[in-house]
């Protein structure tokens, strides 16, 4: 899995453990180019998130606020998006975001790290999306 912070490099997160659900929507039927079509949209969903490991990404120097970031995912299915992907646990005003600079903002400080006794950093902060795919199932109904 790869994730990033806002406008930043790739980063690989080998760091980051991350329980992922699909979820798949009731088939409906939508009129499309003079045909009836069976659609589903499936959701990638992520929820109970933890980071025990290094990540070097909004460290000093950085356009935003170090060391916080938003962080995202590139998959197979959807880009990366600022939009709440792999929500953390600090609330920065307008996003939950991560401590994404462990080399320079150092485990022990609670400040800048929530779980096991400020070592690690851990959500269970709501479900995020991270792809939306549809696609047409059938023809003529949802049978």
């Amino acid at each position: 899995m790869r994730s990033s912070t806002r406008f930043g490099p790739p980063v690989l997160m080998s760091a980051m453990s991350v329980v992922v659900v699909a979820v798949i929507s009731e088939p409906v039927l939508v009129h499309s180019q003079g045909e009836l079509m069976c659609v589903a949209t499936q959701y990638l969903a992520n929820k109970d998130r933890n980071v025990d490991g290094p990540v070097n990404a909004e460290c000093s120097g950085s356009l935003h606020n170090p060391p916080w970031g938003n962080w995202g995912v590139d998959s197979n299915w959807n880009s990366r998006l600022d939009a709440d992907q792999f929500m953390g646990w600090k609330d920065t005003g307008g996003h939950h975001e991560w401590n994404s600079c462990t080399s320079e903002y150092l485990p022990g400080n609670c400040a800048y790290y929530n779980a096991n006794f400020c070592g690690t950093q851990s959500t269970n902060r709501g479900i995020g999306f991270h792809a939306v795919m549809q696609g047409a199932i059938g023809y003529g109904s949802c049978e």
